[in-house]
């Protein structure tokens, strides 16, 4: 996700707060013993690639990354102890997290500068996410969902300028379908990620799509096509997720897990909610969004695109959340939705920097900061304690 500007200052403070994931990470990876559902997950990845039938609901690319490690190194994974296991397993889903963190710096850096870029990568690197770096849904699909918001607006942009035409010369318009190419497969690639994870967010394309539309309402027809042709781009990922294998693939989406399960209650769904929300297992996150959305309604400069569309979709994935009964919520929020929530504070308080409050606005966030990365450290501590004692 990095651009092909020169590597200076920018760059670096990114990477040490990216390092500093990584260190978490994989103290964590460290500490926590091998589980019996990533050896689940190992396994049925590799049938579901190798095309046995496996448990429909379980995320095919989840799965799929779970199971790669040990495709690789086939007959030497007998070889290898518990502990070398764990790391050849986890490894995967810490570079998809380091991924993730990449790409919301460099989105945040794009729309609101290096203020927002920092902030929100500081969010992210210091976040529950760090825990996530084992087999799960919660890594791939936001990363997946992500990229399907961000590049879908992104894919929209480039229609900005009229269709080519014969007389800009071949070079221009070799270029602008070079552009809409990177993009049409990046969207794919999200879009293959994120329903991978789970079929459920196949219903974020809904507002993907309804992002572009708003954006260049002038070329609707292209944007859709441009949207279709990911799709197609996504459906074959998906389909190699499967190993390629037609049977598997329709038996996936067939019995695989589209709404609500009819067993399930809503009213202890909801009573989890409200009790995860007050709960919450980092005050200085909460505080952040409680003054991130307070800014949001009483500081008209904050109240543009940029800014609207994260708090939309953290809103709209929290609904579908909700209404799938399959989301791990963290606090108020879903975990795959905790990445735009972290692009909305980021882009509402370097709003604020720029404003007659920028030092009382700097000081109250190097506080709220100070503390959401001592909780984040304090919980990676207890983790450390309650696995070693």
């Amino acid at each position: 996700m990095f651009s092909r500007e020169r590597f200076g200052r920018p760059q670096i403070f990114a990477l040490l707060l990216l390092s500093a994931f990584v260190l978490q990470a994989g103290w964590l990876i460290h500490v926590r013993p091998l589980s019996r559902v990533e050896v689940t997950y190992v396994r049925i990845g590799i049938d579901q690639l190798h095309g046995e039938f496996v448990d429909a609901n379980v995320p095919a690319a989840t799965a799929a990354f779970a199971a790669i490690p040990g495709m690789i190194l086939r007959d030497r994974v007998a070889k290898f102890s518990s502990d070398q296991l764990k790391w050849m397993i986890r490894l995967p889903f810490l570079a998809i997290g380091w991924l993730l963190g990449a790409s919301i710096w460099y989105v945040s850096r794009r729309l609101y500068g290096n203020a927002g870029g920092y902030l929100a990568l500081a969010l992210y690197c210091f976040s529950p996410m760090t825990f996530f770096t084992y087999p799960n849904t919660e890594v791939t699909g936001g990363l997946g969902a992500f990229g399907m918001v961000f590049v879908a607006i992104a894919s929209a942009h480039t229609l900005y300028a009229p269709p080519a035409s014969g007389h800009r010369g071949l070079r221009a318009v070799l270029s602008e379908l070079g552009v809409r190419r990177r993009r049409v497969i990046l969207l794919g690639l999200a879009i293959a990620l994120a329903v991978g994870s789970g079929y459920w967010l196949v219903f974020l394309l809904i507002l993907a799509e309804a992002f572009m539309v708003y954006i260049v309402p002038e070329r609707q027809f292209d944007a859709v096509l441009l949207t279709i042709a990911a799709c197609v781009i996504a459906f074959f990922v998906l389909f190699a997720f499967h190993g390629f294998h037609w049977h598997m693939f329709w038996y996936s989406l067939h019995k695989g897990q589209w709404f609500p399960q009819p067993g399930k209650h809503h009213a202890g769904l909801l009573h989890g909610y409200v009790s995860g929300m007050l709960k919450t297992g980092n005050p200085g996150l909460f505080a952040l969004c409680l003054a991130a959305l307070t800014i949001y309604g009483l500081y008209p400069r904050s109240r543009y695109f940029g800014n609207t569309a994260p708090l939309v979709t953290t809103v709209y994935l929290t609904a579908l959340g909700l209404l799938s009964l399959s989301a791990l919520f963290a606090g108020p929020f879903p975990m795959v939705a905790i990445s735009f929530v972290f692009v909305f504070i980021a882009g509402v308080f370097a709003d604020l920097f720029e404003s007659p409050w920028r030092v009382p606005a700097l000081v109250f966030t190097l506080f709220i900061l100070g503390i959401y990365v001592t909780s984040s450290l304090i919980e990676i501590l207890r983790t450390r304690y309650s696995v070693l004692y």
